[in-house]
């Protein structure tokens, strides 16, 4: 140790940092956890949102396949009327 430090001042300045150390890590975990629940809320929004956005487009999917078979069908019935 240096001259000058007695072993008593440099326990008391190592408890210290202890405790500011401490205090900031308690401080980082509350921030970290506020930032969690906010990332949770706007991804749980998110994937509502896209759940919603999947169930209409397959409702739409089927609607959109029968009316295209339709007209293909209709088409080559008529070709085919016509080759003969």
């Amino acid at each position: 140790m240096k001259p000058g430090i007695e072993r008593e001042e440099f326990l008391g300045m190592l408890t210290e940092m202890a405790l500011c150390l401490e205090e900031t890590d308690m401080n980082l975990h509350e921030s970290l956890q506020g930032v969690r629940e906010k990332m949770y809320k706007a991804h749980s929004v998110h994937l509502e949102k896209t759940s919603m956005l999947l169930d209409k487009v397959e409702g739409e999917i089927p609607q959109a396949l029968n009316s295209s078979i339709q007209p293909i069908n209709e088409q080559a019935s008529l070709k085919l009327e016509m080759s003969f």
